[in-house]
Formats: C-alpha cells, sequence, structure tokens
C-alpha cells in the first residue's frame, strides 16, 4: 500500500525544475549605471561619473555604493589617469582629519605625491582640503568645499559579490476534508532583495516538492526555493506543508505505544520499547489487543507506509509446527510473505523496504505492532482483475510491435463507488514493444482509501529461427545470431563441451556492438564466453575458432585464462580453470541480418523507454538502472522519496536500445524512494545508512 499510494499521490504533483545560473560576473566587465568607464590598468577599472558633485558628496555618494573614489598608488597609473581625462577631476586624497596631513579616502598609504606647483591653484590651508587632478599636467591640488566637477571611481577587477536576504513563508498545516483523500495547498512566493551593484534583480526558482495550488495526500513535505542574483549569489529557504487526516474517533492513544493509525475499523500501534516475539505477545495482551495480524495485501502494506526505518515484530510464527505458520490470536493464515525460514528461526520480522516477513530466533529483540479492534464500520474493499498475459511476435523485418490491451476492470464497496485507476509500471497500450519480457501494472485507489494492484505480462518474441532451449534463457538475437544464458554454472571447459552437444558454441563477440549488445542482455549475470588463452599464454583465441577482431580482456596472468563477461562495464575478465559461472551459448540462426532490423514509422508519442531493473538495492553510494529506449532522446528522472518529496530532477540523453545509467544517492538520508522515468513508471529502492 505504501508504494501505490504514494505513486498515486505523485500523479497529482508537478514539480519545478531548478533555475541554472551563470558565473559570477568580473567586476570591470559590466556597465555601471552613472559612470563611463575610462579603461583598466594594473586590474582595476576606472569610472568616470556623468554628473558633478562637490567631494563630500561624491565620497558619501561612492561609499554608499560599497566604492571608493580613486587612489593613485604610481607615476604610472598617473599617467594612464591623465591621458583620460580632460577637464579637473575629484580624486580621493584629502587633508580633512589633520590639516596638512593629505589621506587617501578608502585607507591606501600615501606611497606617492604629485602635488601642483602652480601658484595661483595650489593652496593648502585649513579652507582648501579636497583632491583634485588637473587636466593640463595631471598634477594635484587640494580645493575648496565648493568645487563642483565629476569624480573618478576605482574598481578591482574580478568577480563582484553581494548578499540576498531571502524569507520562506511560515510552515503550513492543513487538515484533509472528512471522505477527501487530498487537499489543495497554496502560498505566496518567497520574499527576496539584494545590494548587488549590477542591478536588484532577482530570479527564483522552486527546487524542491510541489508547486503551489497542488493536491496533497497526508503527510509532511518540504518545499524548497532558491534565488541568484545579476552577481550571480544564491540565497535558499524551505518550509513544511503538514497535512493530516481527520482524528480517528475509534481507538485512543495507549501508554508505552506509538498509534500508526487506523485501518478498517483496527487501530495499530507500534510499542517504544523492544523485546523478544513472546514477551511481544503477552505485553500486547495485556494492553487489550494482539500482535498485528496480515489477512490481506491491503493491510500489510498499510503498516509499512507506517513503519519509517523500523523492523517490527508482527504475529506471524511456526513455533507450534515448523512450516506450518500460525497467527498469535488465532485468526487462520490467509496471507504468507515470509522469508529466511528455519528451524531456529520461527518469528516474523516485517522489514520497512517491501513489507516482507524475515524469520527470527527466539533471542531477537525489536519493537512490535499492537492490533485492535476499534468498534469502526464495516471494511470495504476494491476487486481488479488485470488482462491475460500476452505473447505477441514481431513482424518479419521489424525489431518492434505495436500491442494494445483492454484497462484493468475495477469495481468497490466503497459508498462512494469512484476509482481513481493510475498505471504504474510499463508501457501504455498501443505503445511498440521490442524483443523481450515486459511488465505491466495497474493500483486503483477508492474514496475509503483502499488500494488494489494488478499486473500482468507482455513476452515479445522474435520472429527469427532461433527459439528456446531447455536448460537456457534466450537472450535475444543480434545480427542472425541468438544468445542463450545456461541455467547451469559449469567450469569453462565443460561449457564448451555443454555449449557444443546443445547445438551452439560459446559466444564469440567480433565487435563492440555485439559486445555491447550482450552486455545490456546478461542482467546482473558474470558469464563466460568463448575467449581463452589456454593453449598459448598471451594470445587470446575463441573456442569456436573464429579469429580475434576484439580484445577486452584484463586480469590475465599465467593461472587466468578464461574470460567471464561482466555487466558494469561489458570487459572481459580473466579466471582461472576452477572457478564455475553460467554461460553465453551463442547459435546462428539464419541469414545475417545485419544487425538489429530498422524500426516501422511510429509516432513519437509512441516511442517510449522501459526500465527494467534498479542494482544493487538496498544500496548505499550509487544505483545503476538497466533500460532499453526504441530510439535516442532526453528524458527526465526524478526520485521522491515515500512521501512524495523530490530529491533530484534531472535530464539525461538515453541512446536508442539497451543501456544503464548511474545515479549518487550519497546525500540521500537513508529510506525508501522512487525513481520515476519521464512521466510514465516507477522503481522502488531503498538508501541504507
Amino acid at each position: 500500500m505504501s508504494t501505490l499510494r504514494h505513486l498515486y499521490a505523485l500523479t497529482l504533483i508537478i514539480f519545478l525544475s531548478t533555475h541554472s545560473f551563470a558565473q559570477t560576473p568580473d567586476a570591470c566587465s559590466i556597465p555601471m549605471p552613472g559612470y563611463t568607464k575610462l579603461g583598466e590598468f594594473e586590474g582595476h577599472g576606472y569610472y568616470l561619473s556623468d554628473t558633478l558633485m562637490n567631494w563630500v558628496d561624491a565620497d558619501a555618494y561612492t561609499k554608499a555604493n560599497g566604492q571608493f573614489l580613486i587612489s593613485i598608488n604610481s607615476q604610472a597609473e598617473n599617467d594612464f589617469i591623465h591621458g583620460l581625462v580632460s577637464e579637473m577631476v575629484l580624486i580621493g586624497l584629502n587633508d580633512l582629519e589633520e590639516e596638512g596631513q593629505p589621506v587617501w579616502t578608502n585607507g591606501d598609504s600615501l606611497v606617492y605625491t604629485n602635488y601642483s606647483d602652480c601658484s595661483w591653484c595650489s593652496t593648502n590651508d585649513e579652507n582648501h582640503n579636497f583632491g583634485v587632478m588637473v587636466p593640463w599636467d595631471g598634477t594635484w591640488i587640494l580645493d575648496h568645499y565648493f568645487r563642483s566637477a565629476k569624480h573618478i571611481i576605482e574598481l578591482p577587477c574580478g568577480n563582484l559579490t553581494s548578499e540576498i536576504e531571502m524569507a520562506c513563508p511560515n510552515d503550513i498545516w492543513v487538515e484533509i476534508p472528512q471522505g477527501q483523500l487530498s487537499v489543495p495547498v497554496t502560498w505566496d512566493l518567497p520574499v527576496v532583495s539584494t545590494d548587488c551593484l549590477v542591478n536588484d534583480t532577482v530570479i527564483i526558482s522552486q527546487t524542491m516538492g510541489a508547486e503551489s495550488g497542488s493536491d496533497f495526500i497526508e503527510g509532511v513535505y518540504t518545499i524548497g526555493y532558491q534565488a541568484v542574483d545579476s552577481c550571480s549569489s544564491l540565497a535558499e529557504c524551505t518550509f513544511t506543508v503538514t497535512t493530516t487526516m481527520p482524528q480517528d474517533t475509534g481507538c485512543g492513544d495507549l501508554e508505552g505505544f506509538t498509534k500508526l493509525g487506523e485501518f478498517e475499523g483496527h487501530g495499530y500501534y507500534m510499542s517504544n520499547e523492544a523485546s523478544t516475539w513472546q514477551d511481544a505477545k503477552d505485553f500486547a495482551e495485556a494492553a487489550g489487543g494482539y500482535l498485528a495480524t496480515m489477512n490481506t495485501k491491503n493491510e500489510n502494506d498499510f503498516v509499512q507506509l507506517h513503519l519509517g526505518l523500523e523492523m517490527v515484530f508482527i504475529g506471524y510464527n511456526d513455533a507450534t509446527i515448523e512450516g506450518q505458520g500460525a497467527w498469535a490470536n488465532g485468526e487462520p493464515v490467509s496471507l504468507d510473505l515470509s522469508y529466511s525460514n528455519d528451524s531456529l528461526s520461527d518469528y516474523a520480522v516485517m522489514n520497512f523496504w517491501n513489507g516482507r516477513w524475515v524469520m527470527v530466533n527466539q533471542w531477537v529483540y525489536k519493537k512490535y505492532i499492537l492490533e485492535m479492534d476499534c468498534g469502526g464500520a464495516s471494511p470495504t474493499s476494491i476487486t481488479m482483475d488485470c488482462p491475460q498475459n500476452m505473447e505477441v511476435t514481431l513482424p518479419e523485418d521489424s525489431a518492434f510491435v505495436q500491442v494494445n490491451w483492454d484497462l484493468p476492470t475495477v469495481s468497490t464497496t466503497c459508498t462512494n463507488d469512484t476509482v481513481l485507476l493510475t498505471q504504474t509500471l510499463g508501457q501504455t497500450s498501443g505503445a511498440y514493444f521490442e524483443q523481450g519480457n515486459h511488465t505491466i501494472a495497474y493500483a486503483a485507489t477508492d474514496s475509503c482509501g483502499n488500494i488494489e494492484t494488478c499486473s500482468f505480462e507482455i513476452t515479445v518474441s522474435s520472429a527469427g529461427a532461433c527459439g528456446p532451449i531447455v536448460g537456457y534463457t534466450l537472450l535475444g538475437e543480434y545480427n542472425g545470431h541468438a544468445y542463450y544464458l545456461s541455467d547451469e554454472a559449469l567450469h569453462w571447459v565443460d561449457a564448451q563441451f555443454a555449449a557444443a552437444s546443445d547445438g551452439g558454441y560459446l559466444a564469440t563477440i567480433n565487435s563492440q556492438a555485439e559486445n555491447d549488445f550482450l552486455k545490456g542482455v546478461i542482467g546482473h549475470s558474470l558469464p563466460f564466453i568463448g575467449y581463452s588463452d589456454a593453449d598459448t599464454e598471451g594470445t587470446g583465441t575463441w573456442a569456436n575458432g573464429d579469429s580475434m577482431t576484439l580484445d577486452l580482456s584484463f586480469n590475465n596472468t599465467d593461472e587466468n585464462d578464461f574470460a567471464v563477461i561482466n555487466f558494469w562495464a561489458g570487459t572481459w575478465q580473466m579466471v582461472n580453470q576452477w572457478v564455475t559461472k553460467k554461460y553465453v551459448m551463442e547459435i546462428e540462426c539464419g541469414a545475417a541480418q545485419g544487425g538489429v532490423a530498422p524500426a516501422p514509422i511510429l509516432t513519437t508519442s509512441s516511442w517510449k523507454p522501459t526500465m527494467h531493473d534498479i542494482y544493487p538495492n538496498p544500496a548505499d553510494d550509487y544505483i545503476t538502472v538497466r533500460l532499453t529506449n526504441p530510439q535516442e532522446k532526453n528524458i527526465q528522472f526524478k526520485i521522491y522519496d515515500a512521501r512524495g518529496q523530490v530529491f533530484l530532477s534531472e535530464k539525461r540523453t538515453l541512446p536508442r536500445g539497451a543501456s544503464e545509467l548511474e545515479f549518487e544517492i550519497t546525500k540521500l538520508p537513508a529510506g525508501m524512494y522512487f525513481l520515476q522515468l519521464g512521466q510514465g513508471e516507477y522503481r522502488r529502492f531503498v538508501k541504507m545508512d
């Protein structure tokens, strides 16, 4: 239920992509409003004001904008400025603080001077305190307060800096109306301002969560925004939207437990403390309930949804008769999701990532789920039937075939008989499918919160001469040859004889394209191929005698003579004669087809990629997704958590055919996530600590 309920919710949410930012601008490369750029000298830019001011006003104006009047520190700098002005201009020199002791207004040391010897214009007394460069020889005078002139500012060239102030809306709390599964939530955009000297433009982009006005199901959602100004400074802020269902009226709180929720008139509680299974059974009964009983997949999904990252005891056990499960409260067993069951492991623990029940021994301590009857309404349910499995043959000289089917039939016993039907896996009816097995899955949700799922398989077979062979799985056909993966693992030499006895030979790879095809269809296997250097060390040969045109071998030593193709890179690792592996058998099916046949002309909307697998799962740092794609195209990928919060949104270019993509998940918190392909199917994975 956890997966499907949130998949349903995600169909209601539209996510915005993040904004792309340019590099920080160089201070000397941008126009300065109110100034004319004179030029650059030794890493500094010089600007002449367009308006006249007295020195005091010019000094105050420039400082208010984070700038300073020019300071001149060498004859070369003075000559540079003199060559660019044709009028008297204000410079940063002054002796306001101490008469007769001029200083630069920006704090620079006075290491160079160029005072004028003009007898009529070089007066320096208490009424002449402000620096001016004269145009006729570039010397300096100290002038009176009332001198009005243009002024020069000096800026160091390099990246501009600025600070953005940004305030997000306050956290939002909303209760979902009675009888509804979701509620629309709206908010205002963040308030932003910047002190960037270029301009006050700020671009706001939403980086996390659903947009304002979207429908939210029960949960806590983080909404994030990002702001960038013309100086490329960046600020971020977040807030939360919390939506809750109306208060339960049946089962109340229990001391020592945390209430998870109610389902079909029963309340479910997680203990605050861990204990053994037998003690958990006694504690639950003493508290007026019993260790939780899972009678349907919907009930199991409901509990799994609320586990967080906990693994908890439920009432299932086979302590009385090994291999014969029973519930602690005596109810008959109608659902069994147990695994890892042996004579020492008799007690069920539900895991949080897929809801299955791992069997453990009597000494294990875990928290547990207590269930009690709340005296609520009679339970409701959904009935759902998917189409039957389908087998389709590719048309001659075609790599794809169009497949159509009817939607599942659905009914509900809920008073409001509205049912939302969502396809959760695979391509849609009417799409074009390539050779292989394709899973199509649907989920149905009614107004009472019930969820039901169903799925069916579409098997697309080649029209070629090669068919199934007992003891092997057909991987596919390429260039008129079929490739089979053995069911049994053998030594390389034994695999060579087995392939020959079954009418084929260990796979021979004559091109990079053939190697890429094989890499794309072997799944997570590390099977033998026909390459070896057992006869002459360092000289590779093929088992069927073909000449060598491609060599991707590595780890080759005197002891390692036999090639295994790896699934992550397609290179060939050399191993010794004692290693046992499955193997790839190759058989010629008939006339060469020149590779995969070209696809028929299709409408663009019918060409949809398909996800086949995510591995490793659970994962720590990276996940890899295996896909097939009818044509090269850009696809949007998103990673959500179980509550619909988006953690990654990016476009990748998918090549035509089989491929693998890697995603880094190092920064994700531990928990359950979904990888979404475009606007279509999802795959679930678990991030471990």
